[in-house]
């Protein structure tokens, strides 16, 4: 669970619990249990974390995960950086 708390923390330094009820639309009070390490997801909450967060998610999750997760995660890191870069470039041209 603490892999969990560290990836959504990193992803929302502030209000975590409020952004990831937002972007999951799981009830606020359980986003709040996971992050107080009081509980844990369910399956469902698993496969909803997943479909938003992506296999990132998956990765801070388990233990030891397979390669293949790894690198899935790496790949779709890069893939959301590179388009964060983009959007920056673009921003930069625009106020040029």
């Amino acid at each position: 669970m603490g892999g969990l708390v560290r990836f959504l923390r990193a992803r929302y330094p502030d209000k975590t619990a409020p952004n990831v009820a937002a972007d999951t639309r799981l009830p606020i009070d359980t986003v709040k249990k996971w992050l107080a390490l009081v509980a844990a997801p369910n399956g469902k909450a698993v496969l909803v974390l997943a479909c938003v967060y992506g296999p990132e998610v998956l990765v801070a999750l388990l233990r030891t995960p397979p390669g293949w997760l790894v690198e899935t995660a790496r790949a779709a890191e890069q893939a959301r950086l590179e388009a964060e870069l983009a959007a920056l470039q673009a921003k930069l041209a625009r106020s040029a």
